[in-house]
């Protein structure tokens, strides 16, 4: 099957709940003139086109390595507003940065200590951190995936609970890179969802696609049924469903 699992409509589907986050997120970073921004994982680009037009940016790039999302994100492109299709661990932009925005993307990714000072790196002075990565990873949308990718011979292939630092590990991290100003929090977003099946698109679309992708349509459809089956066992069949979600956020400035 093709590398790209991201389906953007489906991740659209829920678009108010994983905007809020990033909302909040931007109205933590401090305005400048003429500020440059990267984007990391900016997805279809609609927070990336909000973030840019909040701050009255003079540049703003978002980076994403799906297509998919890309395709849509092109569509709201502008003077000062770009994408470009890159992976995150390897880009790096040309010119420093005042602010480096993420918001749900950088779990994917390992050895956050490293990405952070990389990420500081590009920063020009005064420039602007402003993170946001989920905390779920003890829910049973969360744990109901990591057991069935043992059955199912892929192990856990969510890496969130070995990526994202303690609120207070990112504190302090970020105190000894030199941030002496700083916010990080957890906050608790509560999701009502209509059904259960609801909750299992909710994921479908981003927690879910490395076993797509692993398994192809035939073994995912499968494997897709039993995380039903198991969520059901643990959760219920509510309607409407009611699903907190913990995530941290984070903003430093040197």
């Amino acid at each position: 099957m093709a590398d790209d699992v991201w389906d953007p409509d489906l991740y659209q589907r829920f678009l108010a709940e994983r905007t809020k986050p990033g909302l909040d997120l931007i109205a933590l970073v401090l305005p400048a003139e003429s500020m440059r921004i990267a984007d990391l994982g900016c997805g279809t680009g609609k927070l990336t086109a909000e973030l840019h037009g909040k701050l009255t940016a003079a540049s703003t790039l978002g980076v994403d390595s799906s297509p998919a999302m890309l395709e849509q994100a092109n569509v709201l492109a502008q003077p000062g507003l770009h994408f470009e299709q890159a992976d995150i661990l390897t880009w790096s932009p040309a010119v420093k940065l005042d602010l480096v925005f993420s918001n749900a993307a950088l779990q994917w990714l390992g050895d956050h200590p490293g990405l952070l000072r990389k990420l500081s790196g590009w920063l020009a002075e005064k420039g602007q951190l402003a993170i946001q990565v989920p905390q779920a990873d003890d829910h049973p949308s969360h744990t109901v995936a990591t057991r069935l990718g043992e059955k199912y011979g892929t192990g856990p292939l969510y890496p969130g609970r070995h990526n994202v630092l303690s609120p207070e590990g990112y504190s302090e991290l970020l105190f000894h890179m030199g941030f002496e100003q700083q916010q990080v929090f957890s906050r608790i977003y509560g999701h009502l969802l209509p059904s259960l099946d609801a909750m299992v698109q909710f994921f479908r679309s981003t927690l879910l696609n490395p076993w797509r992708k692993a398994l192809g349509e035939d073994g995912f459809k499968a494997f897709l049924q039993e995380y039903r089956e198991a969520l059901k066992a643990e959760l219920g069949e509510p309607e409407p469903l009611f699903f907190p979600m913990k995530r941290t956020l984070i903003w430093a400035r040197r």
